[in-house]
């Protein structure tokens, strides 16, 4: 019976609080939003950068797959270093691959299977060698992975808010 109270008057200060204040509704799920997808994280926290299952484990998990973490990393650091991607591939034995992945001064050479592997797994090397205080992944992660910056929709519509709240004062 209390539990039922309880979630009875939960519902009423909820509900009293959409009509007094109805911008907090969206807020809130917006905090919400961000909170669950920073738990999913969580999980690349124990994982370090140079791991070989980083790759799939991305794949799986629906984030960017660590190429595409370094060429955001590249984007964001544009100025500081002139990075252009470079790749190379040779045969060095049965059914193995030599990739070589270089990235302005930060080069990175693995034995792979085939080049998409390499390409993967050369591209955590570079990223380790850029940012040699991270150990894990999830840090990565929260850095250039999905919902790191603000898209162009969302600072559009977060100045939109700002300004109708300073011209309503």
């Amino acid at each position: 019976m209390i539990k039922f109270k309880f979630f009875f008057y939960k519902k009423q200060a909820r509900a009293s609080l959409d009509i007094l204040i109805p911008d907090l509704k969206n807020t809130l799920n917006q905090e919400q939003n961000k909170s669950e997808s920073l738990n999913d994280l969580k999980f690349f926290d124990s994982i370090s950068i140079e791991d070989q299952r980083v790759s799939e484990l991305c794949l799986k998990a629906g984030q960017y797959s660590p190429y595409q973490i370094l060429v955001e990393c590249i984007k964001r650091l544009y100025g500081f270093e002139d990075m252009d991607i470079k790749t190379d591939t040779r045969i060095v034995k049965h059914h193995k691959i030599e990739f070589k992945m270089t990235a302005g001064t930060h080069e990175a050479v693995v034995i792979c299977k085939n080049k998409r592997e390499g390409k993967q797994r050369a591209a955590q090397k570079i990223l380790k060698s850029i940012h040699p205080q991270l150990t894990c992944w999830g840090a990565l992660l929260k850095l250039y992975g999905q919902g790191s910056c603000k898209t162009s929709k969302e600072k559009k519509v977060s100045e939109i808010y700002f300004f109708k709240k300073w011209i309503h004062l």
